[in-house]
């Protein structure tokens, strides 16, 4: 079994110069540092940049899915490939919290026949 011991350091960055770092490594000897960033870029969608898109859905023509979807595509059209790829995950994520049996219930208890195809919850949680 390998001894490990994990220690964590909050160091504003200002902080990180060579004096810093030489006296981390007198104290810890040989050791593998692993650096987590705590700051989203600027540019990174946000939960409230998500529900924008959402939002911007033009339900004033339910019978054309393309129509009702083309504001947010408009609007997705224009961000960087990251932040579609980020949208995505998002959708994704809320969908997941979706995938319950109380709203697999739901749906069977309001079918005629009690019944609950794949398709159908995919429909539902996204409905």
């Amino acid at each position: 079994m390998i001894d490990t011991t994990d220690i964590t350091f909050n160091v504003n960055i200002d902080a990180l110069d060579s004096s810093f770092l030489d006296d981390l490594k007198k104290q810890l000897g040989p050791v593998e540092l692993e650096i987590h960033i705590r700051k989203k870029p600027e540019n990174w969608l946000t939960e409230a940049d998500f529900w924008a898109i959402i939002d911007s859905f033009d339900w004033s023509q339910p019978d054309d899915d393309q129509a009702v979807l083309k504001p947010a595509v408009d609007k997705l059209a224009t961000m960087p490939i990251a932040n579609i790829h980020q949208f995505q995950d998002i959708l994704s994520e809320k969908l997941w919290l979706l995938d319950t049996k109380h709203h697999a219930q739901v749906f069977i208890d309001e079918h005629p026949k009690g019944r609950l195809s794949v398709d159908d919850f995919l429909y539902v949680r996204y409905g």
